[in-house]
C-alpha cells in the first residue's frame, strides 16, 4: 500500500499566513505539513465529502492540513508550552493542568480553531485525539 501524499503546499501555507511563516525555513514547513497530514488522517477526515453534486473531500483535507500546519507553527509560544499566565514582578508562571481538555490546546490559536471547526463538521469521533506533551 502506497503512502498518501501531503495535500497542502508550502506556497499555500505561505499565502495563508505570510507574516507567520516569513522567517520559517521551508524544511520546517515541510516537516510540519507532514505531521499535519498524519493527524488529519488520524482525526478521521474522509477522502470523499459530497456537497450537492461535488466532491470536496480533498479540498477539506487540504484546508485541515494547512490550518493544522499553521497551528503547529504557533506552538512555540507560551500556550504551546502549556503556560496559562505569567507574572513579571515576583516571577510567577502558571501552567495549564495536565488534565486540561485537549480542546484548550487546539483552541489556543485562530488556526487551531479553524481546524477544530472543520474537524467538528467533517471529521469523525466524539473525542479530539491531540495530547500535549510537556517537555
Amino acid at each position: 500500500m502506497a503512502a498518501s501524499q501531503v495535500l497542502t503546499t508550502i506556497d499555500q501555507v505561505k499565502a495563508t499566513a505570510p507574516d507567520l511563516v516569513e522567517d520559517v525555513p521551508d524544511a520546517t514547513l515541510t516537516q510540519l505539513m507532514g505531521d499535519a497530514h498524519v493527524e488529519v488522517l488520524g482525526d478521521g477526515f474522509p477522502a470523499h465529502i459530497i456537497v450537492g453534486d461535488e466532491d470536496i473531500g480533498q479540498e477539506i483535507r487540504e484546508q485541515a492540513e494547512r490550518y493544522l500546519t499553521l497551528h503547529l507553527l504557533t506552538m512555540d509560544d507560551e500556550s504551546g508550552r502549556g503556560i496559562q499566565s505569567e507574572q513579571v514582578d515576583v516571577l510567577k508562571t502558571t501552567y495549564f493542568s495536565k488534565n486540561m481538555q485537549n480542546t484548550k490546546w487546539i483552541n489556543s490559536s485562530i488556526w487551531g480553531r479553524m481546524y477544530w471547526k472543520l474537524w467538528k463538521q467533517y471529521g469523525k469521533g466524539d473525542n479530539f485525539n491531540f495530547i500535549v506533551v510537556q517537555h
